[in-house]
């Protein structure tokens, strides 16, 4: 992983915004071509990626040549340290992987394996399998949990 491009690699407390620049290709016409993708988004650090993502532009790849879109299904976390909550999007195929699954608890709520009580609220997130479902539980609790800014 590289840091966020145009500066967007800001750091707080170890809570980073973290992005990679892949080659993928269209499917549509093959053009090769260098896309972003985000892996983590700190809504205090970068609230206009908040904003990209409310507005379908993250984690979206669109063709140079042809001008065909298509989601880039890759693994993506998003957090709030003001209000202490994080959702993590992850594609649906994932579901069917044992190595996936071995990743978390075997219990209720979700815990990822081997995260640390330290880390609080982000060893507990919100797991979703749509990007979606990942805007509409970011609305949700931002609307219900209080801003402790």
């Amino acid at each position: 992983m590289v840091d966020a491009p145009n500066g967007l690699g800001a750091k707080e407390g170890g809570h980073m915004t973290l992005a990679a620049s892949e080659k993928l290709d269209c499917p549509r016409c093959g053009h090769e071509q260098e896309v972003t993708v985000w892996s983590t988004i700190n809504a205090q650090l970068n609230p206009e990626l908040r904003t990209m993502l409310f507005d379908g532009h993250v984690n979206v790849a669109q063709c140079e040549e042809c001008g065909f879109s298509a989601p880039v299904g890759a693994p993506l976390l998003y957090h709030d340290m003001q209000r202490h909550f994080c959702v993590q999007f992850y594609p649906p195929q994932a579901i069917e992987s044992d190595e996936f699954l071995g990743g978390f608890e075997r219990s209720y709520p979700v815990t990822i394996r081997g995260m640390l009580e330290e880390v609080g609220y982000l060893a507990r997130p919100h797991l979703v399998f749509a990007m979606d479902d990942l805007v509409h539980c970011v609305e949700f609790l931002e609307r219900l949990l209080p801003d402790d800014g």
